[in-house]
């Protein structure tokens, strides 16, 4: 009777150990999820925020086109 209740001992703390670990490693990678989100958002607005200019060539065609 006593090696199954230390052998269920055992398999409760290995389980236990897994589960722990399991849900450290689950809170890690979400929290990096989170700082990865805040960072692509923070480019995305700024460069919505860029005035995107034309190339000079392309302006020259412009001023061609406004001649005729």
């Amino acid at each position: 009777m006593e090696i199954k209740k230390v052998k269920n001992n055992t398999e409760l703390f290995v389980f236990s150990l897994v589960f722990l670990l399991t849900v450290v490693a689950w809170i890690i990678v979400e929290i990096y999820h989170i700082e990865q989100n805040k960072k692509f958002s923070v480019e995305y607005l700024t460069s919505m925020n860029l005035e995107i200019e034309r190339l000079p060539s392309l302006k020259i065609l412009d001023q061609l086109r406004n001649k005729q």
